[in-house]
């Protein structure tokens, strides 16, 4: 699973929760492009956009969750380096 996603294999001492505002705010955007769900037949947003993260940063990547936001019922996880790019989703 950490190597689909992305997730570095790093000490425990180098994951951290974060709570810098700028940080989780950067974050927002990538979280709801990678989660959204758009109609196939209007191109509308169906599903709402996240308007709050967790976010914790693993050594080198951040990884995304809002546990209001779901697939069924699978959480989802948006991981993106520390340049906001998008490295990988999956369902937790």
């Amino acid at each position: 699973m950490r190597e689909i996603a992305h997730i570095p294999r790093t000490a425990s001492d180098r994951i951290t929760y974060v709570q810098d505002e700028a940080i989780c705010r950067r974050a927002l955007p990538v979280y709801n492009a990678e989660t959204g769900v758009t109609s196939l037949t209007t191109g509308k947003p169906i599903s709402k956009p996240s308007t709050q993260l967790y976010v914790v940063q693993v050594d080198t990547v951040y990884a995304a969750l809002d546990p209001q936001q779901t697939f069924g019922e699978y959480a989802l996880l948006v991981v993106m380096d520390q340049r906001y790019r998008h490295l990988a989703s999956t369902g937790l």
